[in-house]
């Protein structure tokens, strides 16, 4: 077999280069899922924010079953190690082209406290080679 150094060069860096791609986090972050509950209920269409003490927050909006997945850089990736402040809060009102009517406001679904993060309580820890999967469970 007759390779050329740079061929191998070539390939190596590519070896190099899927190595960092899948299976591993991107950027630093590392995959965060869960599931929000409310009065034993999943919630379903609600933005969960994961604001750090320092850094990039990640976010993420629960599906029908109360379920999310986080995404800090990329759809999915997760979030960056370190202790975070969470919330949940209903998601923004979508404007339509030439709709420039204030929508009627909603009740709110939950208690608002946990719109905000020096008043949610929520904390958790985002740890490297963890399961990062965290329920949360908002109170009355």
């Amino acid at each position: 077999m007759n390779y050329s150094v740079s061929s191998l060069f070539g390939c190596a860096l590519l070896v190099l280069f899927l190595s960092g791609c899948g299976g591993g986090s991107k950027a630093g972050t590392y995959p965060v899922t869960g599931v929000v509950t409310f009065k034993g209920e999943p919630l379903p269409n609600a933005a969960v924010t994961f604001f750090p003490v320092q850094g990039r927050p990640a976010a993420g909006m629960t599906n029908a079953q109360g379920e999310y997945f986080l995404s800090t850089f990329a759809a999915g990736d997760g979030a960056m190690s370190g202790t975070y402040s969470v919330t949940v809060a209903e998601p923004a009102v979508e404007m339509k082209e030439g709709d420039y009517s204030i929508p009627e406001p909603k009740p709110p679904r939950f208690p608002v406290k946990y719109t905000d993060p020096k008043q949610s309580e929520l904390k958790f820890e985002v740890k490297p080679g963890e399961e990062n999967k965290f329920a949360i469970d908002l109170k009355e």
